[in-house]
């Protein structure tokens, strides 16, 4: 009697439904995984984030604390902020502008270490990305990342501002080490984001 019920209810659809709905949440997770993965170098902040919550989502479905209409919607939305880089913790000031949102999501991590109140700290830090791209497109030159002489005087140039304005002005203690490691990751990125 049981076997004869499920067999009614897939042959009315009610499984295949079911099915349709986790097959197609599941296609769309692993392909916006592997757009994350294919650009994680090129954004990290921005595609860890997103990593992470795909990563939750299909875990939760799994685990069945999510109902497969839910696990759908749930990767379609985190799919549509990655196609269109929609950024909810990035400051007005720098929407438009990829390479400063690259660079914010990589000196944030250093200046949250600080005693800074949240809107402060987002003031500086988006300063800081739009300065640091503005000191790489002016500099910018054919071979650039063949220069090393090219190279110096952007990491002297950043060097400078990160001294003159976030220690100076600002009043924020970074060590040399500290400014040192944020200028290469920022040109690690910029490197990455310009072989593109």
């Amino acid at each position: 009697m049981i076997i004869c019920s499920i067999k009614s209810k897939r042959n009315k659809g009610v499984y295949q439904i079911k099915k349709n709905t986790a097959s197609k949440a599941d296609t769309i997770a692993h392909a916006t995984k592997k757009i994350i993965t294919e650009k994680m170098e090129e954004y990290p902040a921005f595609y860890e984030i997103f990593s992470m919550l795909i990563q939750r989502a299909i875990e939760d479905f799994r685990a069945k604390r999510i109902s497969d209409l839910e696990y759908l919607n749930r990767v379609i939305d985190i799919r549509n902020k990655v196609v269109n880089k929609i950024h909810d913790d990035i400051p007005e000031s720098l929407n438009g502008n990829e390479a400063a949102m690259a660079f914010y999501g990589i000196l944030k991590p250093f200046l949250e270490q600080q005693d800074i109140n949240d809107d402060d700290l987002e003031r500086i830090v988006a300063n800081a990305s739009i300065a640091i791209h503005t000191i790489l497109n002016a500099n910018r030159k054919v071979n650039f990342w063949d220069d090393d002489d090219a190279q110096k005087q952007v990491f002297n140039e950043i060097d400078d501002y990160l001294y003159d304005d976030i220690k100076g002005k600002e009043k924020i203690e970074l060590s040399m080490d500290q400014m040192d490691l944020m200028i290469e990751k920022v040109l690690q990125i910029a490197k990455i984001r310009n072989s593109r």
